[in-house]
């Protein structure tokens, strides 16, 4: 069974009499343990997809299914827990708390599960370990660089064990060395653990980490095929 299925997928904006369709039909499915790259010039509506993959927005019309869900029966404290318990983000911004420890900061997400502090500890410790930060717990993101402070992200992202990790622009905001070394690391991520990865990225050096590529072209998909 396919972990995200989307079945002629439609979004439109509206302001007064005017309509933007941002996604029109999109159908297509992402299974366990793939690692799918979407991209699209500014105004395709990847954005737009990775939103509404990620339960942060609703689709004007067609069905959307996460694990076999209807997601698009779901109300909305439904959805907050299905984004809580089965997906994880990782942002351009990283948008970690800063007065947060980059261990406190991985904990949130279990904090909102209700998992007890010796647990919570123990995990965000782990997975701080998973991605190179085993000796950078402590600190404050304004003490890591800006690939730690994504590494950070990454760890928050998985802490929860979610069953697909979203990546809007991960390495965006980062030099292109620190880039590929995020970059690495999710590959490694999705080739050792089969974590399922769907990235939103503009730069055509990135898709090579991943498995397949979707294109997006005036809210059309124009071509789904092997990275």
């Amino acid at each position: 069974m396919s972990l995200v299925e989307l079945n002629s997928v439609g979004k439109v904006y509206r302001s007064g009499k005017v309509e933007v369709h941002a996604l029109r039909e999109i159908s297509l499915r992402v299974g366990s343990g793939e690692f799918v790259s979407i991209m699209g010039p500014s105004g395709s509506g990847k954005s737009t997809l990775l939103n509404i993959v990620g339960c942060l927005d609703r689709p004007s019309s067609g069905s959307f299914r996460i694990g076999g869900t209807a997601v698009d029966r779901l109300g909305d404290g439904q959805l907050a827990d299905l984004r809580n318990k089965c997906l994880g983000f990782v942002f351009q911004g990283f948008h970690l708390l800063p007065r947060l420890t980059a261990r406190q900061n991985v904990e949130m997400p279990l904090v909102y599960r209700g998992v007890v502090p010796r647990q919570r500890r123990e995990k965000a410790e782990a997975m701080l370990a998973a991605v190179g930060l085993a000796n950078e717990t402590g600190r404050l993101p304004t003490e890591l660089s800006g690939g730690q402070q994504q590494r950070v992200a990454i760890a928050r992202a998985l802490v929860g064990e979610p069953v697909i990790v979203l990546a809007d622009e991960p390495t965006g905001n980062l030099d292109s060395n620190t880039g590929r070394e995020i970059m690495i690391l999710l590959q490694n991520l999705n080739s050792e653990r089969g974590v399922t990865i769907v990235q939103v990225t503009h730069d055509q050096a990135m898709v090579a980490y991943g498995r397949r590529v979707i294109r997006l072209k005036d809210g059309y998909v124009v071509d789904d095929s092997p990275a």
